[in-house]
């Protein structure tokens, strides 16, 4: 049995604001916090139902599955402590083998997983973070204390429009000449 869990803008979002409006980069997930599985079930009741998909259009209306919640069958479950990049903490990476163990006795069956690379995954974000030519990142970090580890990436947004058409032209390997009309 496959089962998909659909879980972005499960809950509604009309009360929760950002930092600038309108300016989503990355979806941000709200969910319930509780003592126990138990709570988290009869708030997913009480949410998933047609009244609050009329409260806000973004939520898909998808009704609680009690048929999925209740199923025996074993799960495939996906998981991984290392994106490549960055290593989990010692304690992160314990509790993720814990669970995995426990799931096993379970039943389920766990597969390890190599997720996308991380730096490519930076990188896209990044050229998303910079689309409209990083005036919003720089909007952000105005007047800010900046950690080093973002210099470069500050430096590069100051360097003019003009200057960033050459180096593109130059890197394409175009011959400037060509380009200039007389």
């Amino acid at each position: 049995m496959t089962i998909q869990m659909q879980s972005l803008q499960r809950v509604p979002e009309t009360l929760h604001h950002t930092l600038r409006a309108n300016y989503v980069l990355v979806a941000r997930t709200n969910g319930p916090m509780a003592r126990n599985v138990d709570g988290l079930v009869l708030l997913m009741k009480a949410l998933c139902v047609p009244e609050m998909w009329l409260l806000d259009p973004l939520v898909p209306p998808l009704p609680f599955d009690e048929k999925t919640y209740y199923c025996t069958e074993p799960l495939r479950i996906g998981y991984y402590d290392y994106d490549g990049v960055l290593r989990a903490s010692p304690a992160c990476s314990r509790a993720v083998h814990e669970a995995k163990d426990a799931l096993v006795v379970a039943g389920h069956e766990l597969i390890p997983i190599d997720p996308p690379p991380a730096f490519n995954l930076s990188l896209l974000y990044m050229q998303n973070l910079c689309a409209d030519g990083g005036t919003n990142f720089s909007y952000l970090l105005f007047g800010e204390v900046v950690d080093p580890t973002l210099n470069s990436i500050r430096s590069l947004l100051l360097v003019p429009p003009e200057i960033k058409y050459f180096y593109r032209l130059f890197k394409k390997g175009y011959n400037l000449s060509c380009d200039i009309k007389s």
